[in-house]
């Protein structure tokens, strides 16, 4: 009985997890990778969070994102180049900060990216 209930709970996981939206995506120089913003909705009760993620072009939303935040004022991303990712916002809340990330390109192979943060205000 316990297998049972085991596998209810494996079926009834991926539902309970959070739909993420995306919002906009900003291509590299380049063209190869995308920096895609999204936001994850959450419960009513919380604030909700804004994500970045960094995507090979055309590629959906999936994995772990490099930036995630809520309370945020002002926020968006600019390419300094192709291996540098500027996230700018007023204010935010920061939970999530990869500095370095490898993104794997289709046809020329990894690329690893540096995201820095400008943020007026953390909070």
């Amino acid at each position: 009985m316990r297998g049972v209930g085991a596998v209810l709970m494996l079926i009834a996981l991926p539902a309970c997890a959070p739909d993420v939206t995306e919002l906009q995506r900003q291509p590299s120089p380049d063209g190869r990778v995308e920096c895609v913003q999204a936001v994850r909705e959450v419960d009513a009760t919380v604030a909700t969070p804004t994500e970045f993620y960094l995507l090979p072009k055309g590629r959906p939303v999936h994995g772990d994102p490099v930036f995630r935040a809520d309370k945020v004022e002002n926020i968006s991303c600019a390419w300094n180049g192709n291996s540098e990712l500027l996230v700018h916002a007023a204010e935010a809340r920061v939970f999530v900060h990869q500095v370095r990330v490898t993104v794997e390109t289709p046809g020329v192979g990894p690329r690893t990216i540096q995201v820095r943060l400008d943020i007026a205000k953390q909070l």
